[in-house]
């Protein structure tokens, strides 16, 4: 897997800039984006996952899952976000084996179900 680091500028009151953007958890509940990690204590990369149905987002979380290990040893929260319901999110949880503690759904989803 190629991994290359953003070349935008980091910002440091990123929290700010994204407190009122609004995801939902897999099993359906509101969350602020802000509060998906502690901006204070570390970073987080944040994959976006086509469609939770879409064969490359279960070739992307298959991938993700393999490096999870990687990302926890240099103290980085993995996050993933789809678009989806959040069943959909759970099966593709179930049957990768992906972390669903990880997997959100981005405002659109919401829409769906």
């Amino acid at each position: 897997m190629d991994v290359r680091a953003s070349t935008s500028p980091f910002s440091p009151n990123i929290a700010d800039t994204l407190s009122d953007v609004n995801i939902f958890t897999a099993a359906g509940d509101s969350v602020f984006f802000k509060d998906l990690w502690d901006q204070n204590q570390g970073i987080a990369v944040v994959a976006l996952l086509r469609h939770f149905g879409c064969p490359c987002s279960w070739e992307l979380a298959s991938a993700l899952k393999e490096a999870k290990p990687k990302f926890d040893a240099a103290g980085v929260k993995l996050v993933a976000i789809g678009v989806g319901t959040p069943n959909k999110a759970r099966i593709l949880a179930d049957r990768v084996c992906f972390f669903l503690f990880s997997c959100y759904l981005n405002v659109f989803s919401a829409l769906v179900w």
